[in-house]
Order: C-alpha cells, then structure tokens, then sequence
C-alpha cells in the first residue's frame, strides 16, 4: 500500500533565494519554470509575494502585476506569503488576480490564530491555499488540535508540517505524521518541507512517505538542496527514490542538467552544505540563522557553541536575535 497520491512541490527559487537574495535573473526564472514544468514536477513555488514592486530578475512578486506572466501555468504555480509580512487590505484588493494559483500561508505559533482567521478568508474569497505553520515540532498538543480543527474548518488544499529548524528525529516525523493523519479530514493533503541541519532531510521524506498509507500527501525539496543553512530535501534525490520505488516518472535527466547549468554554478560562489554548527544548532532546537552566525564569526569550538544556545532564552530560540547571541558569546569568552 502507498499514499494515494504522491506529489512534489519545489521550492528552488523560494526557499534557495536565501543564498543569494532571490536575484536568480529573470532567464533563470523562466527557464527554471518551464524544466519543472516539463521535468513534470508537479508544483513550483516560484517565491515570495510580497508588497513591494520587484524587478523581474528577482523571484520575489509584488500583489500588484509582475507575477502575471505565469497566469498559463496557474495550476502548477505556488507563491509563498509571511503572515508577518503581507498588507491584508492591498491583497484583498487584488484578489481576483490570485484565485488561479495556490497561495501558501506560512506563520508562526504566536500569530497562529489571526493566520487562521486570514486564510479562511482566503478561502471564503475563492482562493486555493496551503498552511505551512512554522517550527510544527514545537506546537504543544493543544495547539497541534487548535491547528487541526481550524484546518477542517477552513478546507485548505493541503497542510505542511515545517520542519524549520532541521531538528526533526524519525519519533517526531512518526508522532506528527499520524496525529495529523488521524485527525485531519481525508480531502486534505498532507505536506512535510524539511531542512537538512542534521543530515536527515532524504530519510525523513521517506519516512513521511511511508507512514502515510492512504492519505495525499506532497513533499517540497529544491534542486542540489539549495536553501538557506544546510539547505533542503534535494529535488533530484527524491525524484530518483519516486521514479524506482513508487513507479512515478519525473524526468531526471532534465532536472540533472537544470542543476549543472544553473544550480550549482550558484553554489560554487555562496555553498551551502551541512556543517558541525549546524547540527548543533538543530539538536539545541535553535533557528539555523544561529548557525550562521557562528560560521559567519569563525567561532567553531562546539562546546561553546552549545554553551552558547543553552544560554538562550527559550523565547528566542525560534526567533533568530544577533544582539542577543553576540551579547552571550562576549559573556562567555
């Protein structure tokens, strides 16, 4: 038995816009676009959409117009939106432009209730959306069924569990796959987006994918993992596992050349790869921006590190603070 439908959604331009603030080129947009397209991924996330006019060499998309030019591959496009980031009044305005694609909501637990109050107006205005509650692993159980019952409320086309952190182990991908599974109505489907900060993200997709029997699920990944930190789920690795195991057919070969081409001459100038501070960074359930900022000050002495992140507030440590940990790494010299 499998899931009964398996879907991939790639987030490459989004969520590997961190590595080099989304200024991929208006060509490499497009061409990245059409390969998926015809690599037959099934969705793309083609960036953040925003308030603010961008210039098209920038997968960020401003409410108003410059996303307009994908409206004949809508079934397939996804744009992400931050709760905390988005003027509510000027996307309303503009709704009418949005209602052929998929608008992912991605919030965090204190914003947990006014973000469900917003999509389900989405909703109710005729848009297709997914919810993509962030750092999911650490909602408490009241707040995993508040999410849950609000999401069959509300009908979204898909729910993600967000593994923001990377800080998920297989007992975490086990409890919250099932919770959900259980508790989710059956029309819903079911996501994990994953990061790579313990080296774990091609092994908890499978699990995912294997503890969900009868439910549709979608699992997001980029190409050559590219993303922030220790990157992501690598798109052509788990397109491999698909096309043997669950007798998809994803076009590789496409996808292995987008990647020669355009992907990892990115990743030649500003890599992104899995280090030691990364990973304890994960186990400590701390954002990977504090990775960062280790890296970014050569302080490699992991005991230290973990000194470091014990010392942060329990408040913070979701929320990436560079005057907080600088403060800490001075007392602790």
């Amino acid at each position: 038995m499998q899931a009964k439908q398996i879907k991939l959604l790639d987030c490459t331009l989004r969520d590997g816009g961190y590595v080099n603030n989304w200024h991929f080129g208006e060509k490499f947009i497009e061409k990245i676009i059409s390969d998926l397209i015809n690599s037959k991924i099934d969705f793309i996330e083609v960036g953040y959409l925003r308030d603010d006019y961008f210039s098209d060499d920038y997968s960020l998309f401003s409410i108003q117009n410059n996303f307009l030019k994908y409206k004949k591959f809508a079934s397939k496009i996804a744009f992400m939106i931050d709760f905390e980031k988005i003027n509510q009044l000027n996307l309303f305005k503009n709704i009418e432009k949005f209602k052929d694609f998929t608008l992912r909501i991605a919030f965090k637990r204190p914003n947990l209730k006014n973000a469900l109050d917003f999509s389900k107006k989405l909703v109710e205005a005729g848009c297709n959306i997914s919810l993509n509650p962030m750092h999911t692993i650490n909602y408490s159980e009241d707040e995993i069924d508040y999410l849950i019952k609000k999401t069959n409320e509300i009908m979204p086309s898909s729910i993600v569990i967000v593994d923001t952190n990377g800080q998920m182990i297989k007992n975490d991908i086990l409890y919250l796959s099932e919770y959900f599974d259980k508790n989710l109505k059956s029309e819903i489907i079911l996501g994990f987006h994953s990061h790579n900060n313990l080296d774990l993200s091609y092994e908890n997709a499978k699990i995912f994918l294997e503890n969900l029997k009868n439910r549709d699920i979608i699992l997001d990944a980029s190409l050559y993992g590219m993303g922030r930190g220790a990157g992501n789920l690598k798109t052509e690795e788990i397109v491999s596992f698909l096309n043997e195991k669950h007798k998809k057919e994803y076009k590789i070969n496409i996808i292995k050349e987008l990647i020669k081409t355009f992907i990892f001459p990115i990743y030649q100038i500003n890599p992104w790869f899995l280090t030691e501070q990364h990973k304890i960074v994960a186990i400590n359930k701390c954002h990977p921006n504090y990775a960062s900022y280790f890296l970014k000050n050569n302080i490699d002495d992991i005991n230290f590190c973990e000194y470091v992140l014990k010392n942060i507030p329990k408040n913070y440590k979701d929320v990436y603070n560079e005057e907080l940990i600088s403060q800490i790494c001075k007392c602790g010299v």
